[in-house]
């Protein structure tokens, strides 16, 4: 009888390197800094595609650089001009 033992995901800890092809949900949230909920949303709108292994939802690292780059620019508050 073997048991599985679950570990937490920390950021120091999920690896960013090229040769990794797909990510947790915990892995995105830890390295693109949003929360469950708004990684959920842009799931389930179809921002962002994920994919099913068994139970598993996983994101793949080209989707999530895909996702991460259209995402918009914060835009500049008001200039001094604009604002008179």
């Amino acid at each position: 009888m073997s048991m599985k033992i679950e570990k937490r995901v920390d950021q120091a800890s999920v690896p960013t390197d090229e040769a990794r092809l797909a990510y947790t949900i915990g892995e995105v949230c830890k390295l693109a800094g949003i929360g469950r909920t708004a990684l959920y949303q842009a799931i389930d709108t179809r921002e962002l595609r994920a994919v099913k292994f068994g139970r598993k939802t996983l994101v793949l690292a080209k989707d999530l650089h895909a996702w991460l780059e259209g995402l918009p620019e914060k835009s500049q508050g008001p200039t001094q001009n604009q604002m008179r």
